[in-house]
């Protein structure tokens, strides 16, 4: 048995897309839901002025009902950091769900396939026939017109077969071909934000590092000409610069 599995706090611009874009290739979809960031705060300061964390972040939880599959279960579910989570998910969440369970498609809200590109990660992957396999990605910048060059060493999605429950080693893997478009870049401005904030809030929590406290106006107000655009503190550089994208959406 092959489902796809989300984590989600947010993400109602492209959920919807994302699930169609995988749901014809597994058996289920399972949407892990949380309402808080990561970690134990309650807001962030940004600009000298407190956020709260607001009681429903989106409308990610009707866009998926919108969907009217019943192949899509959506769980509740707080894990406080990233450490172990996916194995948590799998072994808590999925197993006692689905104990005939041997394949998972991590995705995020983020992540959409083409029709093409998703037969080719799925025909790629059982030709390849190793435990752990990922995809290439398109990082689209704002809209479809734009794009980040490309980068290593990013999440993309990733199979995993699997025998019972697992632990926290990760398999060898195995990096395909087949392309998925990351739209996380593309979100609206709101979300932008949100995710800006939280980013802010959890980082120091989940050792992850820091963003630019100005990243997200520089976002906001982007113009071919600006530079250097990773999220990043420190790291801007990483992002040089976004380059004209014509390719298939």
């Amino acid at each position: 048995m092959r489902v796809a599995l989300y984590r989600t706090l947010y993400g109602e611009d492209f959920i919807q897309e994302s699930i169609l874009s995988v749901i014809s290739r597994v058996d289920r979809v399972y949407v892990i839901k949380s309402e808080r960031p990561w970690g134990a705060s309650e807001g962030v300061y940004y600009k000298g002025v407190w956020h709260p964390w607001p009681k429903k972040f989106d409308a990610t939880r009707e866009r998926i009902a919108e969907l009217s599959d019943p192949r899509i279960t959506v769980i509740d579910d707080f894990w406080p950091t990233t450490a172990g989570q996916y194995q948590h998910i799998v072994n808590d969440l999925l197993l006692p769900r689905c104990p005939d369970l041997t394949e998972v498609l991590f995705m995020e809200h983020d992540w959409v396939f083409t029709k093409f590109e998703a037969d080719e990660f799925i025909r790629q992957w059982q030709e390849a026939n190793v435990p752990w396999a990922c995809t290439s990605e398109v990082e689209l910048w704002k809209t479809h017109e734009w794009r980040v060059p490309a980068r290593g060493g990013r999440a993309t999605p990733f199979l995993h077969r699997i025998n019972g429950p697992i632990g926290s080693e990760v398999p060898p893997y195995h990096l395909l071909n087949a392309v998925v478009y990351n739209v996380g870049f593309c979100m609206n401005d709101l979300a932008m934000f949100l995710k800006h904030l939280t980013a802010m809030a959890f980082a120091k929590e989940i050792n992850d590092c820091a963003p630019n406290p100005n990243w997200y106006d520089r976002w906001l107000d982007w113009e071919p000409s600006v530079t250097n655009l990773e999220p990043t503190a420190t790291l801007e550089h990483k992002i040089p610069i976004i380059i004209p994208y014509d390719g298939e959406v």
